[in-house]
This record gives C-alpha cells, sequence and structure tokens, in this order.
C-alpha cells in the first residue's frame, strides 16, 4: 500500500475544508478570510483584526494509524482545528456570534463523508477511497479567545475541533 505522507494529507483536508467554508459560508457569515494555519501568523491585533471575521483552520501535531480487518482496511485519523475571529461591534449582541461557529459546524458534518477527496482519488501520493469527518467539537469560549482580546480588545474567537478518519482499502491482507 502507499501510505499518505501525513503531513500533506493532513494539509489536504485542511484545504478541503477551508476551500468549502470559503465557498459556502463567506457570505451567509460575513467571511473576510479563510486561512489554513494558526493564529500565531499574526504579529498584532491590527493586522488580524483587519482580517476578520476570518476563520483559521490548522491540523493538529498527532495522527493516528490503524490497521483493521487483517491489514486489509488502513485508517488514519486527523484532528483539525478552527479558529474563528470577529470583531465585537457596539450594540451587536455577542452570543450571535459566537453561534457562527454552530454554522461552521453543521456544514461540515452536512458533508461528513468525501467518496471522491480529489477527482483522481489520490490525495498526498495516496489513493484514497474514503475520507469521513467523526466529529465537530465546538467551544464557545476557548483559549484563543483570551489570546485575541490580548492583541485587541475588540476582537473574540470561538473554536472547534474536527476529527477526521481517511481510510484506505488495500484488497487482500499483507
Amino acid at each position: 500500500m502507499a501510505a499518505p505522507n501525513q503531513h500533506y494529507m493532513a494539509k489536504e483536508i485542511v484545504d478541503y475544508l477551508r476551500d468549502n467554508a470559503r465557498n459556502d459560508l463567506s457570505s451567509e457569515l460575513g467571511l473576510v478570510d479563510c486561512m489554513s494555519g494558526s493564529l500565531d501568523q499574526f504579529p498584532s491585533g491590527q493586522a488580524l483584526a483587519a482580517r476578520a471575521p476570518a476563520l483559521f483552520l490548522a491540523a493538529q501535531d498527532c495522527v493516528t494509524e490503524t490497521v483493521h480487518i487483517s491489514g486489509i482496511l488502513y485508517a488514519f485519523t486527523y484532528t483539525i482545528r478552527a479558529v474563528m475571529v470577529q470583531k465585537i461591534v457596539e450594540g451587536q449582541h455577542v452570543e450571535t456570534n459566537r453561534m457562527k461557529i454552530q454554522r461552521i459546524g453543521d456544514q461540515i458534518l452536512e458533508n461528513y463523508r468525501f467518496h471522491n477527496p480529489a477527482p483522481s482519488g489520490v490525495l498526498a501520493g495516496a489513493t484514497v477511497d474514503q475520507i469521513q469527518i467523526l466529529s465537530v467539537s465546538i467551544e464557545y469560549r476557548p483559549p484563543e479567545d483570551q489570546f485575541v482580546v490580548s492583541l485587541q480588545a475588540q476582537l473574540m474567537a470561538t473554536a472547534m475541533t474536527i476529527v477526521a478518519k481517511v481510510l484506505k482499502q488495500t484488497g487482500s491482507s499483507p
């Protein structure tokens, strides 16, 4: 089996989720930007505020690899962190802003199974049979909220953790 390069596979999943959010939700949620990467790319609150509201998606450092059915099915589990940064506008209810992350989570779960992740079925140098979104865990007051407030008081953050599984069928046991 040509095993997927874990780093590139994680990047492909992040890019796929980013593109879906950009294409399907940018106008509905008023997103200025959807980016691959984490909040630490921004050295100042001004630079971050200029991009808000924005969605940041980054793969976490851990990948779990499992083999099922006597080596016939390989599964790679990835964890992706999504953080939405928004401006706090006077007179606007903060909880309404916090609920926007729920809409992103709903959209991800609606597309929970991607049978053909790429037109060729090849992702990150490996033939992949399926990508599944297993769960979405939403945080309305994540640690990133304190970080963005420390950069600029008029910003807020909500976040979610997305668990995705990539399945690869080998056809025979090794």
